[in-house]
């Protein structure tokens, strides 16, 4: 294929995915490093209770808590911490937000403003080797004062439980 031909090709294609609707919107391509983990360590052995430490450079006005999620994926950015629940009890209607913040809990997610956090319990996982099961992922995402995820702005470990 000539040169000319490679490019209409090219250009027809961009043309079609735009088309299309695919369209990258939203999206912040910017590495946002603001938020890091002091203790403990990546990879580190930890035994319940630890002390989770973080801390959140130059704070933006949206700024206003953080969610920390033990081996639960976050939401997207924007959308709401409540969106993590299922549909029964994202309602506050039927689940108030005190609800609300019980079946976080119960599901591995704590919000708080805080910059610390002591981690009392560390969930039970079945169907994996044992080396797997003892390895947690824990990830802290920021906040508004909606409860919406602000950005991309995340900071992950990952710890393996040790038994006493």
């Amino acid at each position: 294929m000539d040169r000319r031909r490679c490019v209409e090709v090219m250009i027809a294609a961009c043309v079609a995915l735009s088309a299309t609707g695919c369209g990258a919107t939203g999206l912040d391509f910017r590495s946002d490093n603001r938020l890091s983990i002091i203790s403990p360590a990546d990879r580190a052995e930890v035994a319940v209770p630890f002390l989770l430490q973080w801390r959140l450079r130059d704070p933006g006005d949206q700024d206003s808590a953080f969610a920390v999620l033990v081996d639960v994926s976050p939401p997207r950015a924007g959308a709401s911490i409540i969106e993590l629940l299922p549909p029964s009890q994202q309602d506050v209607a039927t689940c108030d937000r005190t609800c609300q913040s019980q079946a976080l809990l119960a599901r591995g997610v704590t919000v708080t403003s805080a910059d610390s956090l002591e981690v009392t319990v560390l969930p039970r996982r079945s169907g994996l080797s044992a080396d797997r099961a003892r390895r947690h992922t824990i990830t802290i995402i920021v906040l508004d004062d909606q409860d919406r995820r602000v950005g991309e702005v995340a900071a992950a470990i990952d710890v393996d439980e040790v038994f006493r």
